[in-house]
């Protein structure tokens, strides 16, 4: 008896149990809600911009203006703020636009066209197509830069400059920056060279 009893014992240990198809929806319901807890957790805050206002939460909750775990109403600062802006990038910006005031509204009209004639990039003097009229014009590869023909090459040139000006001098640091802003003027030049051997008409901005 002993012996039969053992053989049931052992063939009913080896039966194995599938869940039905309803304890089958329950864990899976449960695997979800534990995953869904699991990313509320994680998750340190969430935020709602609308225009100029914006609402956000630190502790994960749902936010709206009236929302139990809304942190407060928090103004966005402006991207282009001058506490923002690295020094070299303000610097050249500032430069830009003070030469550009000199020369609209103090500087005469006779002494600029010189002026212009010298720190201007003229690919003609550099190839003796042109006279040289200073030394000072050995600088112009890299003055050119600064000069600027109205008012609306000033605006585009001085945006175009904050803009990339920013996001690079934070990447390469001030002095990163001056090299790759002066190489790129350099680069600037020697391609108008390239491009204009013996020509008169002088490249700035």
């Amino acid at each position: 008896m002993s012996d039969d009893s053992d053989k049931k014992d052992g063939q009913k240990a080896e039966i194995i149990s599938f869940p039905t198809l309803k304890e089958r929806d329950r864990i899976e319901r449960e695997k979800r809600e534990a995953q869904s807890a699991k990313q509320k957790r994680t998750v340190k805050g969430w935020g709602i911009s609308y225009k100029n206002t914006q609402w956000s939460s630190g502790d994960g909750s749902p936010v709206a203006p009236n929302s139990k775990g809304n942190s407060g109403v928090i103004h966005k600062e402006p991207f282009l703020k001058t506490g923002n802006i690295p020094p070299f990038t303000k610097f050249a910006a500032l430069a830009i636009i003070v030469i550009h005031v000199l020369a609209s509204f103090v500087i005469p009209k006779a002494t600029l066209g010189d002026l212009r004639m010298t720190f201007t990039f003229i690919p003609g003097v550099f190839t003796g197509a042109e006279p040289m009229t200073s030394l000072f014009s050995l600088l112009s590869p890299f003055t050119y830069l600064l000069l600027h023909a109205d008012w609306m090459h000033v605006i585009l040139n001085t945006l175009m400059l904050l803009a990339f000006g920013i996001f690079v001098e934070k990447r390469l640091g001030m002095k990163g920056t001056i090299f790759f802003f002066f190489a790129g003027g350099l680069f600037g030049a020697l391609l108008y060279l390239a491009l204009n051997f013996s020509s008169g008409a002088a490249l700035l901005g």
